[in-house]
């Protein structure tokens, strides 16, 4: 049986992903008390970014929220109100990676 060399060998594959930081914060109503269960959704700002994989994510029980893997560049943040009909609300250019946000909407 013949060995396999150093030559034999398969190239390294080389692969280069982008680095992602979360987005952290708290939504809150126009009083300032927590809202809980609300659904999230993060997008780029620039709408030619390439689309990656649906960030989305639901506030706990203190309003608060963590999405990983945001991009570096600004975002959208879509929060679904718990209202009849359902409503959204768009906050826009938020930076993910900087300090936990606190964001007042509509309740």
């Amino acid at each position: 049986a013949q060995g396999l060399t150093d030559r034999d060998a398969a190239p390294a594959l080389v692969l280069e992903l982008e680095a992602g930081a979360a987005l952290r914060g708290r939504i809150v109503d126009r009083n300032g008390a927590p809202l809980e269960r609300l659904r999230l959704r993060v997008e780029a700002q620039d709408p030619s970014s390439p689309r990656g994989p649906e960030l989305t994510t639901r506030t706990g029980k203190d309003g608060r929220f963590a999405i990983g893997g945001c991009p570096l560049t600004p975002v959208k943040l879509w929060v679904e109100l718990p209202t009849q009909p359902p409503r959204v609300q768009v906050v826009e250019n938020l930076l993910a990676g900087s300090d936990e946000l606190e964001i007042a909407v509509d309740g």
